[in-house]
């Protein structure tokens, strides 16, 4: 009986952490949605701003496939004149990082929105 009841509360335990970091997630997303703080300091939201590691990268980091879909969709990867190599601003570098992290699904979504920036197909 005390195995079954200690399995039932661990069950619960673990559905209620996956309850709580799912709705962290999705005011994390809701937050970057909104923020206003996102277009002129984008880089320090998920980052240490002394630092300034860009959310994107951080995303892609954390193999979270969903924020790094509303990085995208959202446009706060800008295009720079001069993108410099590696800096997380760019497409191209968001690539690399993919590559890094071996995030094979992070690695399709930036291709596909390369190829298609505006969803359409």
């Amino acid at each position: 009986m005390d195995v079954e009841s200690d399995a039932k509360n661990t069950r619960e335990c673990l559905l209620k952490e996956i309850s709580r970091l799912k709705a962290q997630n999705a005011s994390l997303i809701n937050h970057l949605r909104h923020a206003n703080v996102v277009e002129k300091s984008w880089k320090a939201i998920l980052g240490d701003p002394r630092t300034g590691i860009p959310i994107a990268t951080k995303a892609i980091e954390m193999h979270n496939i969903g924020l790094l879909k509303v990085i995208l969709a959202q446009g706060y990867v800008r295009k720079k004149i001069t993108p410099k190599p590696g800096d997380g601003t760019s497409e191209d570098s968001m690539v690399v990082e993919a590559v890094r992290c071996r995030h094979l699904p992070s690695l399709k979504l930036i291709i596909d929105h390369k190829a298609n920036p505006n969803g359409r197909g």
